[in-house]
């Protein structure tokens, strides 16, 4: 799946341990783990690309995809 250029969709974020939905792409969880997840709650696995301290605020409007 590829995301759009420019700021981030909300419906492709969540918060939480996994994607809830097939358009959940980006997660991120209570450890500060943000990951990827390609087909949302598909069957393949979310892959890490970034950690920020637990509890850090973060929405869909704090990203922006190049």
């Amino acid at each position: 799946v590829g995301l759009s250029a420019g700021p981030l969709f909300a419906a492709v974020f969540t918060v939480g341990s996994e994607a809830i939905d097939d358009s959940d792409h980006i997660i991120y969880d209570a450890t500060g783990a943000l990951l990827f997840d390609q087909d949302g709650a598909g069957g393949a696995a979310a892959v890490q690309f970034a950690t920020v301290d637990p509890g850090t605020w973060l929405t869909a409007d704090d990203f922006f995809v190049v």
